[in-house]
C-alpha cells in the first residue's frame, strides 16, 4: 500500500487524543488476506504530547538566538563550568543589575535551555536536561573565544564572591526540606 493511497480523516476523542482514521484504497472497509483484520487503520496520536516534545527540542535557531547577546552568552558560559548557580551568584559574577540578569535568565529560560528551581527565597539556574550535546559543545567551545577573556574575569570573581548561597542538597534531587 502507498502512502499516497492511503485516506484519512482527523477524529478527536474526548481524552483529549487524535485518532488517524482511514482505508486504504477504497471509501469501503476491507479484510486483509493474511487476516489482520479490516480498514479502517486506526492509529492513535496523543497530540498534546508530541506538541510538548517538539516544543521543548531546541533548535539552532533558538541558540544562536539566545547566544546573538553578549550577557546572555556569558551567563550560559558560567552555567556550563559551574553546573548549578543562584541568581545573586550570577549577578556578582558579570556585574550587572539583578533586574538585567533575570531577564536575560527569563529569555534563556523561555528557550528552553535552562531550568530553574526555588530554594525557600533562592532561585538556581541550570542548563536543562534535556538540552541536546550539541549546544553544549557550542557554548564551551565559546569559552575559548574572544568571549573567553570576559568569561575568565567572571570565572574569577565567582570564585571571590563572600557568602556565596549554600545549597540543602544537589540539584538532581528535590529539597527534603
Amino acid at each position: 500500500m502507498r502512502a499516497s493511497s492511503l485516506k484519512a480523516r482527523d477524529v478527536r476523542n474526548p481524552d483529549g487524543t487524535w485518532v488517524l482514521e482511514g482505508s486504504a484504497g477504497s471509501a469501503e472497509p476491507t479484510a486483509h488476506e493474511d487476516g489482520w483484520g479490516p480498514w479502517p487503520l486506526y492509529i492513535k496520536v496523543d497530540i498534546y504530547r508530541i506538541k510538548y516534545i517538539l516544543a521543548a527540542m531546541v533548535s539552532e535557531d533558538t541558540l544562536l538566538a539566545v547566544l546573538g547577546n553578549a550577557s546572555r552568552r556569558r551567563l550560559l558560559m558560567l552555567l556550563a563550568t559551574f553546573g548549578e548557580l543562584c541568581v545573586c551568584e550570577l549577578v556578582h559574577a558579570v556585574d550587572l543589575p539583578q533586574a538585567t540578569v533575570s531577564r536575560h535568565l527569563a529569555m534563556v529560560r523561555q528557550a528552553r535551555l535552562v531550568e530553574a528551581r526555588r530554594q525557600g527565597t533562592w532561585m538556581y539556574y541550570r542548563f536543562a536536561r534535556d538540552v541536546p550535546s550539541w549546544a553544549l559543545d557550542i557554548v564551551n567551545a565559546l569559552q575559548a573565544g574572544p568571549a573567553g577573556a570576559l568569561y575568565r574575569e567572571d570565572k574569577r570573581r565567582l570564585r571571590a564572591m563572600p557568602n556565596r548561597p549554600v545549597r540543602c542538597c544537589d540539584y538532581e534531587k528535590e529539597c527534603s526540606s
